[in-house]
């Protein structure tokens, strides 16, 4: 239940109609409260105090359909910007990059705020009493609606400074840093939980698997679900795909053993700890955040858009990120209950995979460019000098004899050659040579 309900709020998150419908709920709610307040607890004035807007039912009126009119039309402006701006998102920077932009809580709130004031100007407008009726006049709801529509131009202010600054490309390659450290978490945190690292020579056969109920991709496993669960029937798990996956449904998910006390409703139970979302996009695994990243290096050294430096500001953050897990404890694969008995055998994306998805797709699409290779070879160097296990080490070592072959193949010139390989002296790079006429003065 806990993981549906997470995945059912990154859906209300990522999507542009829940927090706004919130905000008008919320705005709906204020406007009947201040009517209400108007009606019962203010007693009407004989003369009207210098601060009200509106000494009378048409002022008020014509000033609730102004701010009314006016809301709702820069309300449709702002939602124009936001397409605007995904689709240039979309089309610069990759599809799988829109989800933090859908996430955006400041575009969000921004929609929200010119709903919710257009609605609450709407109903209070409803309410105004006729002219020479003599009924009181709701000042302090009228009041409210101007502060509101100065609190607005505040918030369309903000929202121009943030969409333009959203766009731009290192902004957007900090965000996607920043989502892939988040997912980094859950399979290199930083305390290692309890469990062993290594395979699980034991497993009994035959098992009883656990199946996919749709076809989509593996989003999220609740593991410690999956070893709770184990511990009450005293059973064994072993994960037959790692998250990240596309299953068909009816595809085993996981194996169960012993297979005589893992009964089918056990099984069908089990299947509550997998989340299989229908879009790629809408996963949490730690592949998808990699590729975000390499996708925007990929697409910023395609032909139409022919900016490298994007690309060596992508590599430089997914240097970072390595560089957190190659500091972080080996991950475990097999998870213990609280008896330390061996319940769950996971199945990682090991880090050699995960190194070449990152950048070989790089070095692929980047290998005529020598300051990429160049970056790309500082940043795996760097890397190497991190590594303390003989194998991440190893792993690293591959990928430089790859990149340095990259650099001795495709560069004929030998300048090129000598900065794809990183061989430019301090002198060359940095230091302006004085020339003859600056010499003699």
């Amino acid at each position: 239940m806990r993981l549906q309900l997470l995945q059912i709020w990154r859906a209300f998150h990522s999507s542009y109609w829940f927090l706004p419908s919130l905000m008008a709920v919320l705005s709906v709610v204020a406007a009947f409260g201040a009517l209400l307040v108007d009606r019962h607890l203010i007693p009407p004035f004989e003369t009207p105090p210098f601060w009200l807007v509106a000494p009378g039912p048409d002022a008020a009126r014509a000033v609730l359909a102004t701010i009314a009119g006016s809301m709702i039309t820069v309300a449709g402006v702002a939602f124009s910007i936001v397409i605007v701006a995904l689709t240039v998102a979309s089309s610069q920077f990759g599809p799988r990059l829109l989800s933090p932009f859908l996430q955006d809580t400041g575009n969000q709130v921004t929609l929200g705020t010119f709903v919710s004031v257009f609605l609450y100007c709407l109903i209070v407008l409803l309410h105004l009493p006729a002219t020479g009726s003599g009924d009181p006049l709701p000042h302090l709801s009228v009041l409210l609606a101007v502060i509101s529509a100065v609190i607005s131009l505040g918030v369309l202010i903000f929202f121009f400074d943030h969409i333009s600054a959203s766009l731009q490309a290192g902004a957007v390659v900090l965000e996607s840093r920043q989502e892939l450290e988040r997912v980094l978490k859950d399979q290199y945190p930083e305390e290692r939980p309890q469990g062993t690292v290594g395979d699980w020579p034991d497993f009994e056969e035959p098992a009883s698997p656990v199946v996919a109920r749709r076809n989509g991709y593996v989003s999220r496993i609740d593991e410690m679900g999956l070893v709770g669960l184990a511990q009450k029937f005293d059973l064994r798990l072993r994960m037959e795909v790692p998250v990240g996956t596309f299953v068909l449904k009816g595809q085993p998910l996981a194996s169960v053993s012993p297979a005589e006390r893992a009964s089918e409703e056990i099984c069908h139970r089990a299947q509550a700890y997998w989340v299989v979302v229908r879009l790629r996009e809408q996963s949490e695994d730690l592949a998808l955040a990699v590729d975000r990243l390499a996708e925007m290096a990929v697409r910023a050294l395609s032909p139409g858009i022919n900016d490298p430096y994007t690309a060596c500001a992508s590599i430089d953050r997914l240097v970072a990120v390595f560089a957190q897990v190659i500091a972080r404890p080996e991950p475990v694969t097999t998870l213990h209950d609280e008896n330390n008995a061996p319940r769950l055998l996971r199945r990682l994306l090991s880090f050699e995979p995960l190194l070449a998805r990152a950048f070989d797709p790089i070095r692929r699409y980047g290998s005529d460019d020598p300051q990429v290779v160049a970056q790309l070879l500082e940043g795996t160097r760097r890397l190497r000098q991190l590594a303390e296990r003989d194998e991440l080490r190893g792993h690293l070592d591959d990928l430089i004899a790859v990149l340095r072959q990259t650099a001795e193949s495709n560069f004929d010139l030998e300048r090129d050659r000598r900065t794809a390989l990183g061989e430019t002296s301090l002198s060359e790079q940095q230091i302006v040579k004085p020339t003859a006429s600056s010499a003699e003065a």
